[in-house]
């Protein structure tokens, strides 16, 4: 039977075959790499939707949480901020939350009204500060 979904590739430079880095169902996005490039940061949505984090070289990923939707992550320019856009219903607007180092517990960093799309792809600017889109 064929697996369904796409999933993260890389490439190291000089190797022939790319490196599989995610297995599983369902779409695969937003890819984010951290700054010391050693952990590459995506949501998964559909069937186990989430954010996850891999290591770049290859690994078991870590589930950091669910989320609604794949709407984007950015980490900070430093690598301990990963912030993405959630709901905390599917009828609520999308709000920016944040995951701090290896706090597993999200915070909300942005309060959108009610009955409005709400914050989707959040991107950091170089000096390490959210940009407003």
């Amino acid at each position: 039977m064929q697996r369904k979904g796409t999933d993260v590739y890389v490439k190291r430079i000089g190797a022939e075959k790319p490196l599989q880095l995610t297995q599983g169902s369902g779409f695969v996005c937003c890819a984010a790499w951290t700054s010391d490039d050693r952990y590459i940061a995506f949501e998964r949505c559909g069937e186990n939707a989430g954010i996850f984090l891999v290591p770049s070289l290859g690994g078991a990923d870590r589930r950091l949480g669910k989320a609604i939707g794949c709407n984007g992550l950015s980490w900070s320019p430093a690598g301990q901020l990963l912030v993405f856009s959630d709901k905390s219903s599917p009828d609520a607007s999308f709000r920016s939350v944040s995951h701090v180092g290896r706090r597993l517990q999200p915070h909300q960093l942005t309060f959108p009204t009610d009955k409005i799309v709400g914050d989707q792809d959040p991107v950091f600017s170089p000096d390490g500060n959210p940009c407003p889109l």
